[in-house]
């Protein structure tokens, strides 16, 4: 009997810790969904694996790379997350007992991951566009030894380093305070950054706050350095603990000065982190102090938790900073793209050519201009087999191919075809010694077809007649009141739509009669009149659009549209590129000559497998014939078996369902204190006390704590308006 009790009394506290766990994850999307757990120990060998995880769950989107090897060997890994040309750098971990950033630098991965594919938003930052902007630079790890270190202590090195580790752990074993490498150098007083004149300063390697012998000597530092040179990065964000301040000022002066303040202040507000106002000589050596010396551009050390002492924060601060943090890096990244917006706005955007399929290899690339491409005419025109003449006094080219002679003329919209004027989008120019015409009159001059790919940049030209499904000769237009649109070609499938009212590009969207495309998504659709709005439902999802709005709600989530949904001729027009992105539909190919569009839904998919399902029956069937009255019976009974497994293995997963499906309600509190009270933090140690209180981790904070900001009251507005994407909608051409 007390044997039974004590199983039943183990089972329940078992459950209650599985229970607790998940009301413990933080709830911005579906655990199930979530590759990282952030509510444990969040070792090396758990982030390896989880970066991995990430980059095969969303190969479009996070890439990875090893950028150096740590004192003891471990790889050192940066993840990319996103396509932007623009980049953010943001990392975690310098200090080994800091770990507790990993846990944030991976959930800020895979939450931003999940809600680009989903297309939402966290905290009313559009993820999607964000990162279609800038690419996301992480280093969740910077130190994996000292890390393993804190975490494992002596088993996780070699027997031949142990010796040394204890003696620079003061002869303790208990590795829970360490902050260094595994040599015993800090990390983030290694950077060139007035690092001769570094404040409380081990001389011999410790567990914290020697300096090393020279800056950018520890292997690890040396990574960081070289990699952040390779990205390039318009703002840095190391995280770091603990105290919930913010170090942001290192010697900047006159508008830099002013820059990163304001963009401090904003990151103040959405946190409730205060600012620290180091003085006029601030102890250097930290990646933030680098960062912004070397690269003249913001910089923000983030000091997360509640500081707890000489040790790792507690899992118990997770919550409470990820909801304090999660849209800072959103944050950083959309400021990240304005800043080079305004460096490059002016420069060409390059394009990718494909003659026939194959990718070209030009010495001057295809450029997008003024929303037009351009491309060298010798490289594009000898590839299709033409001669190029070039006339140095009169700037002019001359281009013979079979009986087709073409001339033009830089800076001039005026060009010939055997003899007859064409008039150009734009005038050929000079780059870099290189002849740049429009495509599109390569295209008319021979003869040859151009589509164009505005998500990768991509223009292709097509020599050779392709075999495709019958489309009208020439695009047409449609009159509605005193307003005229250009018709679009729909082929959903292979086949050629036919509708009431035809498919239309409005202010470069094409958009489609719902009513008459739904059937190929399996979906039905319904009308409210009098609200206006109309509803599309599949087996998963429920889509609300709602006439003359921007808005559209996928089950109950709304999401911002290209182009609103509308009534015109009494049709219910909505943008195509949202009803194939919510209903499993891909856009295979835009054609910019016809405004022919070709979509593949899964519905193609699934009518292939099932003629491929019923042609393996049919064949299963006449060998079934071919099989003995007793086989039959054997194989009658074995189905019978395997029906009652299946119909139990549905009972089962109905089961789970219902309790995977609950909610999950995050109940941790968040932190808050007193304004008039200093919160203590690691960077606001006495500076004479070297083990129980030690410097600043960001050593930014020297003379800090009477040049504190006050904690920010309010959060600054920062719904500036975007400057306009690179890419290009289908009109580029």
């Amino acid at each position: 009997m007390k044997l039974r009790f004590n199983v039943k009394h183990f089972l329940m506290n078992v459950l209650l810790i599985l229970i607790g766990s998940l009301f413990l994850m933080p709830t911005t999307t579906n655990a199930n969904d979530n590759v990282v757990n952030p509510i444990q120990t969040y070792t090396y060998n758990e982030m390896v694996r989880d970066i991995k995880e990430l980059a095969k769950k969303h190969p479009d989107l996070i890439k990875y790379k090893v950028i150096g090897k740590s004192e003891y060997g471990r790889d050192i890994y940066a993840v990319s997350l996103g396509t932007g040309r623009s980049t953010v750098f943001i990392n975690g971990s310098h200090h080994a007992r800091e770990w507790l950033t990993t846990n944030l630098n991976m959930y800020m991965i895979d939450q931003y991951a999940q809600a680009y594919k989903a297309n939402r938003s966290i905290d009313g930052y559009k993820v999607k566009p964000i990162l279609n902007n800038t690419t996301m630079w992480f280093v969740p790890m910077v130190n994996p030894d000292g890390v393993t270190l804190q975490q494992s202590g002596l088993s996780a090195f070699p027997q031949s380093a142990h010796a040394g580790l204890i003696k620079m752990n003061e002869g303790s074993r208990d590795f829970t305070r360490w902050k260094a490498n595994a040599k015993g150098v800090d990390l983030n007083r290694q950077y060139d950054a007035d690092w001769a004149n570094i404040k409380n300063n081990r001389s011999e390697p410790s567990w914290a706050n020697h300096k090393g012998k020279a800056p950018h000597t520890a292997s690890e530092v040396k990574a960081i350095v070289n990699f952040t040179k390779a990205i390039d990065p318009e703002i840095a964000v190391p995280y770091h603990s603990a105290g919930k301040v913010i170090f942001w000022n290192f010697h900047q002066s006159g508008s830099r000065y002013d820059r990163d303040h304001n963009i401090a202040k904003i990151i103040g507000g959405m946190t409730g982190y205060r600012l620290i106002y180091p003085g006029p000589n601030p102890s250097g050596g930290g990646m933030t102090d680098w960062f912004i010396s070397k690269y003249k551009r913001p910089g923000f050390t983030m000091e997360i938790g509640n500081y707890p002492g000489n040790r790792h924060l507690p899992i118990s601060e997770f919550n409470p900073t990820w909801q304090e943090n999660k849209a800072v890096p959103l944050y950083a990244a959309q400021e990240s793209y304005k800043l080079y917006y305004a460096k490059h706005k002016n420069d060409p955007v390059e394009v990718t050519v494909k003659i026939d399929g194959e990718t070209q290899n030009f010495d001057q690339p295809a450029i997008l201009e003024n929303y037009r491409t351009l491309v060298p005419l010798r490289g594009v025109f000898e590839k299709l087999g033409a001669n190029v003449y070039w006339t140095q006094s009169t700037q002019t080219v001359r281009v013979t191919k079979d009986d087709t002679e073409v001339t033009l003329k830089i800076g001039s919209k005026t060009a010939t075809v055997n003899g007859e004027e064409v008039i150009l989008d734009v005038a050929p120019k000079l780059v870099n010694y290189r002849t740049m015409v429009p495509l599109r009159f390569v295209t008319e001059a021979l003869g040859a077809r151009v589509t164009w790919d505005s998500k990768t940049l991509t223009a292709s030209i097509h020599t050779v007649k392709e075999e495709e499904p019958e489309t009208p000769g020439n695009p047409d237009y449609v009159t509605v009141g005193d307003k005229k649109y250009r018709i679009v070609t729909v082929i959903i499938d292979d086949e050629v739509q036919e509708y009431d009212f035809p498919a239309i590009s409005k202010n470069y969207r094409t958009m489609i009669p719902i009513s008459e495309s739904i059937d190929h998504f399996n979906a039905e659709i319904s009308w409210n009149q009098e609200e206006q709005i109309t509803t599309i439902t599949t087996n998963e999802k429920t889509i609300t659009l709602k006439m003359g709005s921007n808005i559209a709600t996928v089950n109950g989530e709304e999401y911002e549209l290209d182009a609103a949904a509308e009534v015109i001729s009494g049709r219910t027009l909505v943008p195509l590129r949202f009803i194939t992105d919510h209903l499993g539909a891909e856009i295979l190919d835009w054609d910019s000559e016809t405004y022919t569009v070709k979509i593949k839904t899964n519905n193609q998919e699934t009518n292939q497998e099932t003629v491929e399902e019923a042609s393996t029956e049919v064949e299963n069937e006449k060998d079934s014939e071919e099989i003995t009255e007793d086989t039959e019976a054997d194989s009658t009974e074995e189905e019978s078996n395997i029906d009652e497994q299946n119909e139990e293995k549905e009972t089962l997963e109905e089961n789970t369902e219902e309790t995977t499906d609950e909610e999950l309600v995050d109940d941790q509190p968040s932190e808050s204190q007193e304004e008039t009270q200093e919160p203590a933090t690691e960077n606001s140690n006495d500076e004479n006390n070297e083990e129980d209180q030690t410097p600043s981790d960001s050593n930014q904070s020297n003379d800090s704590e009477e040049n504190t900001d006050e904690k920010q009251s309010t959060k600054e507005s920062t719904d500036e308006q975007k400057e306009k994407e690179l890419e290009t909608s289908h009109s580029t051409l």
